[in-house]
């Protein structure tokens, strides 16, 4: 990434001569900020939600799943090691609570 020196004899149109990310240094060498400039050359679009989740499921990514089934299948892990406690069992270790997890999809 190219580094610029922000001082008295620097000015905007210097800045805007840049094509890609800059970083801003003050005069002793200190990292003042970076500039990016507003049109980099190259038109991004933003996916929907509904696009992205098709194309990563093309492309073989995990599964998804709603919040409110992960956080029910939470709540349940977590009544599990309750049950446990409260019958004097072992706690579950890692491995068993990724299979139990496991169990509920």
């Amino acid at each position: 990434m190219t580094a610029v020196t922000a001082d008295n004899s620097r000015l905007l149109k210097d800045l805007q001569l840049f094509q890609e990310p800059v970083e801003v240094l003050d005069v002793a060498g200190n990292l003042v900020g970076l500039f990016v400039p507003a049109d980099l050359g190259v038109k991004f679009e933003v996916a929907s939600e509904d696009e992205r989740r098709q194309a990563e499921a093309m492309m073989g990514k995990e599964e998804r799943y709603p919040s409110e089934q992960v956080l029910d299948r939470l709540k349940q892990l977590e009544q599990e090691f309750e049950r446990r406690r409260l019958n004097g069992q072992p706690e579950l270790t890692t491995e068993e609570a990724l299979a139990f997890i496991d169990r509920l999809r």
